[in-house]
């Protein structure tokens, strides 16, 4: 049992060779401390004035590869939080085909129609039928009227003819169920019937109140629509008072169709959020 040369220590079995247990004196105590000690002590610079120089070069190349370890894992770790939060690309929207059959709210040459303010590129015309004034029996009647395997929904935007001539809810139903069957597209919208201003217009069997019937059309319309397993919006909510009527200034002179203002600020936009949900679902 002699003293230790290298660090004092007292009398002690031990080597400073890697055999045997290590030094425990105050020059090596670094040899038996915690790996964050041992890197506290690299970082500090102490391992470099303690010990003889072969554990100084032992320790400092251990507590040098401890080091690397870390970052590494600290690099690795990094870049997998750097990868799994990074924001996703939004991929591109796909293009929607919507083919129709309508009136005069839908045909394309009429300034008020609804296919003309859609204000989305990615909803393309398919061709459909629509023409003023014409009945869901004259446009399920009609031989324009044909198959559209290439359009991704059908919209369905018709009845207010069928009021001027007094068509029950269960005819103007009928007509759609047709109509749609025709068409033939995966998916069907129908478009509620704009309001009116027309409260006593005469017919063969008596006045009819349109904004009234306008309105029970519609809650008729709404419900069948749920029942098929279609989708259903009414564009004019915003511009329709309570009666049925239209809002000051939302309708042309006729109080029939709708003023351009109502179609581009509501009515079109509408129509296409609806046409994007009937074929891509909501979203938040």
């Amino acid at each position: 049992m002699t003293t230790c040369n290298a660090c004092d220590f007292g009398p002690a079995a031990h080597t400073h060779n890697g055999v045997g247990p290590y030094c425990r004196g105050p020059r090596h105590r670094r040899e038996v401390e915690s790996p964050i000690a041992r890197l506290t002590s690299f970082v500090s610079g102490r391992g470099a004035i303690e010990g003889n120089t072969k554990v100084m070069n032992l320790s400092i190349t251990r507590n040098r590869v401890f080091v690397a370890l870390l970052a590494a894992l600290a690099l690795v770790l990094g870049f997998g939080l750097v990868n799994t939060h990074a924001p996703q690309a939004t991929a591109a929207a796909s293009t929607i085909r919507y083919t129709y059959a309508g009136d005069s709210i839908t045909a394309v040459g009429n300034s008020w129609s609804w296919t003309k303010y859609l204000g989305d590129s990615n909803l393309v015309s398919d061709g459909g039928l629509a023409i003023s004034g014409r009945t869901s029996t004259q446009i399920l009647n009609d031989d324009n009227l044909v198959a559209h395997p290439n359009a991704d929904v059908a919209v369905i935007a018709l009845g207010t003819n069928d009021v001027r001539f007094n068509t029950s809810t269960t005819t103007l139903k009928q007509n759609i169920r047709a109509i749609a069957d025709k068409i033939n597209a995966p998916r069907v919208l129908i478009v509620a019937l704009p309001p009116s201003n027309v409260t006593d217009y005469d017919t063969s069997q008596g006045t009819i109140n349109r904004a009234v019937q306008n309105y029970v059309q519609n809650r008729s319309l709404e419900e069948y629509s749920v029942r098929q397993g279609w989708n259903f919006v009414n564009p004019w909510v915003f511009r329709a008072q309570q009666d049925g009527t239209w809002a000051n200034g939302a309708s042309q002179t006729d109080g029939v169709h709708p003023a351009v203002a109502t179609v581009e600020n509501y009515a079109g936009p509408s129509i296409a959020n609806s046409i994007r949900i009937s074929v891509n679902g909501s979203t938040k």
